[in-house]
């Protein structure tokens, strides 16, 4: 949105500001959905050796800064007096019970060394081999960059449902602690409590930030030539073309405080080359958001303002950023200014109408015009949870996790998704849970599909008979046959039985299930109308009979003067001697 003034003596003022580095970064990175992004991952060098060396971990509570560090407070899973802790603690504090099992903490390591992150619109030009360099070069106008030249370590709790339930418990506690004692004037949803994170030894971070757009930035990240100490290990630092602001860790001098204890840190003999991950690259956190009306209760009785909503209303319309006008003067800087948090923004919805100022003067009327993303950094849970408690205004809470924000991400997406669109895409894949006006979402489980299915023979085209499966996921339709194609009916082939019956073991036939169903005898039994007996061995037992007394069951009866058995047997040895006779007869004659 522009302002023109009719006074000939109007001058008119255009300029653009870059975002700062962490902003960039933390907007670039956050669509990797691996939770968010930490610009500064080395912990606070004022907190005790023993949470120095370690590092952000699982059960820390603590504040995301604006300068993208966290700001440890206390952890959930130490009980009071531990080294880890600080002596001050929340109101009836006790650590979570039942403790931690280590078999509900999944650690892999998920990047091995010379692994790197960066955007979509960042190509890695050059890659040696047996070497931690790494080339990069865009011409985009943002973008980001994370080296990891020794991986990195992945660890999250699995056991979620447990902390869930506690920060429902205590998180009301835990604002009164923080903004009461601790005086940090926290907002409502900027208290986190970490369950898992990517951690390191070394790293390397780009922001890019090529406003122009008419020349191609390069970065090279490389091992320093000569370290200042062998004790210290490699050193790394960036070569870069472009607009850009980078950052390479962990500093020598914190390497040997942590070696030392505290010691000097220009020691030339520290007592080991022990490397610690410590460096916490992302943070996946639990993110607990109370209703208008518990946050009101909770300033009260603190008294201090009731603050509803700290960030501005998400009701903001975000308009495109302005096309710059031919003829306007643009003045570009390369490090961070600074940033007005009147408006929020989520991804590269970042440039509302362009904040103007008029200032008045007796000449001259001067219109100022900035172009500058007037928002700092936001976590994407706030704008889920605050959406999540308008829709459901009866819950006096929201708990979401990083992974539920992380999954609405698409693949190769470039631009954050808004968190209406966001929403949108978890209420098709995830449940909304409530316990005790909690409200938190839950994946959906995968149905499963029971359906019949018959396989067919593809060299004869017979169908063998339906069998009943249980198979996972939708049932998926057959192939369209081609077109021109001649449609053949299937038929269905009556199997041959196991064991044939006894009217078809005598009389030859293939012994056929009847196709009629709850017709017991077979199909030649029924086309002829008899009575079907199973064939069991004469040595067997059970039911059945022999195909002997099958046979003479089912031949016909003899008359009455019929010759005996004997009879016959001798009238056919008679006839068989005649014929042998006379065909030696025949013989003879021949000779």
């Amino acid at each position: 949105m522009y302002i023109f003034c009719q006074s000939p003596k109007t001058k008119v003022q255009m300029f653009n500001v870059t975002q700062r580095g962490n902003e960039i970064y933390q907007q670039h990175l956050s669509l990797k959905g691996r939770g968010f992004p930490l610009w500064i991952p080395e912990p606070n060098n004022r907190l005790p050796l023993a949470y120095r060396r370690r590092g952000i971990n699982i059960g820390d509570v603590g504040i995301i800064t604006p300068s993208g560090g966290f700001s440890y407070l206390f952890n959930i899973c130490v009980p009071r007096g531990d080294p880890l802790n600080p002596r001050s603690l929340p109101e009836d504090f006790s650590p979570i019970y039942p403790p931690l099992d280590p078999v509900d903490i999944r650690e892999f390591a998920e990047f091995k060394a010379g692994s790197y992150l960066a955007s979509a619109s960042i190509e890695n030009s050059q890659r040696q081999l047996n070497s931690p360099e790494l080339v990069f070069e865009t011409s985009a106008s943002e973008g980001a960059v994370l080296t990891m030249p020794k991986g990195a370590v992945a660890l999250d709790f699995e056991n979620v449902p447990l902390f869930r339930e506690y920060v429902a418990a205590n998180v009301a506690k835990w604002y009164k602690f923080v903004n009461g004692v601790r005086g940090r004037e926290a907002k409502n949803g900027e208290v986190r409590v970490v369950i898992g994170c990517d951690k390191t030894t070394s790293w390397g971070m780009a922001a890019i930030s090529n406003v122009t757009q008419q020349k191609a930035c390069q970065l090279k990240f490389k091992t320093l030539e000569e370290p200042r100490d062998k004790m210290s290990g490699a050193a790394y630092t960036w070569e870069y073309s472009g607009m850009a602001e980078v950052r390479v860790g962990p500093d020598v001098k914190e390497i040997y405080a942590l070696r030392n204890g505290d010691a000097d840190p220009f020691d030339a003999n520290p007592p080991s080359e022990e490397e610690f991950f410590n460096q916490c690259l992302f943070i996946r956190t639990l993110n607990a958001t109370l209703s208008d009306r518990a946050w009101k209760e909770l300033n009260d009785s603190l008294g201090s303002p009731s603050v509803l909503d700290s960030y501005p209303s998400s009701r903001t319309t975000f308009l495109q950023t302005p096309t710059r006008p031919q003829g306007s003067a643009f003045n570009t800087t390369s490090n961070a200014l600074q940033m007005s948090p009147d408006t929020p923004s989520y991804g590269k919805q970042r440039s509302p109408h362009p904040l103007h100022r008029i200032h008045s003067d007796q000449d001259e009327k001067v219109v100022t015009f900035s172009t500058t993303p007037n928002a700092v950094a936001r976590h994407p849970s706030h704008g889920l949870n605050t959406l999540l408690l308008k829709k459901f205004p009866n819950v006096s809470m929201v708990i979401t996790l990083d992974a539920d924000w992380c999954s609405g991400i698409e693949e190769d997406e470039e631009d954050f998704p808004d968190p209406q669109q966001l929403l949108g895409r978890l209420m098709s894949s995830h449940d909304i849970k409530t316990e005790d006006g909690v409200l938190f979402l839950e994946p959906k489980i995968q149905e499963i599909e029971v359906y019949e299915s018959s396989s067919e023979t593809e060299q004869t085209g017979n169908i063998e008979s339906s069998l009943t499966t249980d198979r996972v996921g939708p049932s998926v339709p057959p192939l369209p046959s081609p077109p021109g194609a001649i449609q053949k009916k299937p038929f269905t082939q009556l199997q041959k039985t196991k064991t044939s019956c006894t009217n078809c073991r005598i009389m030859k036939f293939k012994c056929l299930p009847n196709a009629v169903q709850g017709e017991k005898r077979c199909q030649q039994c029924a086309d002829r109308d008899l009575e079907c007996k199973p064939t069991i061995p004469p040595r067997s037992t059970g039911f059945g009979i022999s195909p002997k007394q099958a046979r003479a069951d089912l031949a016909p009866p003899e008359p009455e003067n019929a010759p005996s058995k004997e009879r016959r047997r001798g009238a056919a040895l008679q006839n068989f001697g005649a014929s042998a006779e006379l065909s030696m007869g025949l013989t003879l004659d021949r000779t």
